[in-house]
């Protein structure tokens, strides 16, 4: 019997050794990469040489948590001092697995820092599946933990991350407020990525809320401090924005230019789920510029590659522009298939502002049916979603296409005040494509009118402005100034 305890022992020491070792390793590999520059090449590939060992290290950790206190303490650190690799490296799924056992460690050890950072991290995870009001829930959790313990550099984590959680649900002011006081609290601690990653998260509520030039300029600072501090990933989702943004003001090769370099940067990582961003975002900049084929083209891998890695917002962004894309080329029976997925799938994830835009890009196919009235019933209900998320430019082009259906039954009248408003909205928060489709609209609706000379000046703004965006839609007008001149000459 002595023996065999002896044995055991022995075992137990050499699986403790094993563990302790790994977790060093872990640890090493995580402290190289999130360096950036030099070392992060080297931490990359420290980690995956290693990858099989770490994982037999922190199941075997797990497994004897709670009867060994040493194990116990490897446990909760496994997650913790592998947190920026294992995010770039495993799924969610899988990370939820090495959460769950700490947080569960942590409440019987009464570690009340491994609990918050666990909350703060399972939130995190529940985000990338795109459980937004679970992710909400974890992080809320976490903030109470801090605050009451006065962990402030855990505090401002959750603050940052509570902000990127609520823009996405639609709760733009509220984001804000989280986001600024986690950049106040990064700004007083001197922490310069997560000061970089608040700047980032504003920039995309600013964003949302129509004010892109401000997005842009906090997207430009967040670019110059993931630069400065080496970190590639944070770059990457930088030159993303920033894209993002120049495309919107009409500056859309410009974009195209930081996608692909946010996308050779994703490859760089062999980061996937980087990488399905810039994808998106390369397919959205050639959605504005009218190449609707070569769209297409990005978006069909993307939604595969989005399901098995069980990345449900990237497969909701695909799934919403190969939507677009479709009908666009004609096929709307694809398209509505397409926006009819991605609203059951932000309804799923409580995306409000996503649900908004599956409802226009229904309506919009509707529309193209001549199934007038359930376009209005569409865009009415979208309307009124943009309005409780505070999104004046999906608001506006919402509008818009309420006009356009107006226009299309004969109503002149209501479609003539609904693209006022869109111009208004437009001019107002700085979006040049939306200036020009509200004037373009407002030109058709004068012509109908009769009102010859009045539609050619608005249609001759809408194409000054068509030009300077580089938009696809400048063809068109220009050929309908072409015919009304011409048919005003034989007059």
């Amino acid at each position: 019997m002595a023996a065999i305890l002896k044995n055991i022992a022995t075992l137990h020491e050499a699986h403790l050794r094993h563990a302790s070792h790994y977790l060093k390793i872990l640890r090493e590999a995580d402290r190289n990469y999130y360096l950036g520059h030099d070392t992060l090449e080297p931490g990359l590939k420290l980690f995956d040489s290693e990858w099989s060992n770490i994982q037999e290290g922190q199941a075997w950790a797990r497994d004897n948590a709670g009867h060994d206190e040493d194990a116990a303490s490897l446990c909760i650190n496994f997650p913790y001092w592998g947190a920026h690799i294992l995010d770039l490296r495993i799924g969610p799924r899988e990370r939820i697995c090495w959460l769950e056992a700490a947080l569960t460690t942590a409440h019987r050890l009464n570690n009340r820092d491994a609990e918050s950072r666990s909350l703060n991290d399972l939130g995190l995870a529940y985000w990338q599946l795109g459980e937004i009001p679970t992710a909400i829930e974890f992080f809320e959790k976490a903030l109470a933990v801090e605050q009451q313990d006065g962990d402030r550099r855990g505090e401002m984590h959750t603050l940052i991350n509570l902000g990127n959680a609520y823009s996405l649900s639609g709760a733009q002011h509220r984001a804000i407020e989280f986001s600024k006081s986690g950049l106040r609290i990064a700004r007083e601690m001197g922490y310069r990525r997560s000061e970089a990653l608040a700047l980032g998260n504003l920039g995309l509520c600013y964003r949302q809320i129509g004010d892109v030039e401000h997005a842009l300029e906090l997207h430009e600072e967040s670019l110059v401090i993931s630069q400065e501090t080496g970190d590639r990933r944070g770059e990457a989702n930088a030159l993303g924005n920033i894209g993002i943004a120049l495309t919107m003001l009409g500056s859309v090769k410009k974009g195209i230019e930081f996608h692909q370099h946010q996308l050779s940067i994703a490859r760089e990582l062999r980061d996937r789920q980087a990488e399905a961003i810039a994808v998106t975002n390369l397919g959205a900049a050639y959605l504005r510029l009218g190449d609707y084929a070569k769209a297409a083209e990005f978006y069909e891998p993307l939604i595969v590659t989005a399901r098995k890695t069980e990345d449900r917002v990237g497969e909701a962004a695909a799934l919403n522009n190969l939507g677009i894309a479709f009908r666009y080329l004609g096929k709307f029976d694809k398209a509505l298939e397409c926006h009819q997925e991605y609203l059951t799938l932000v309804q799923q994830i409580g995306d409000r502002h996503g649900e908004g835009n599956a409802l226009s890009g229904i309506g919009l196919v509707h529309q193209d049916k001549r199934e007038f009235q359930r376009a209005l019933e569409d865009f009415e209900k979208a309307l009124g979603i943009y309005q409780e998320t505070d999104d004046p430019q999906a608001k506006g082009t919402t509008l818009g296409n309420l006009g356009n259906v107006y226009y299309l039954q004969g109503d002149f009248h209501s479609a003539t005040d609904h693209h006022h408003q869109h111009l208004e909205i437009a001019r107002a928060v700085g979006d040049k494509l939306g200036q020009a489709n509200a004037l373009w609209n407002i030109s058709m609706v004068l012509d109908a009118l009769g009102q010859r000379a009045s539609a050619i000046g608005r249609a001759e703004e809408a194409l000054r402005i068509y030009k300077e965006i580089e938009s696809s839609h400048q063809a068109r007008v220009s050929e309908r100034l072409s015919q009304w001149r011409s048919r005003d000459e034989l007059l």
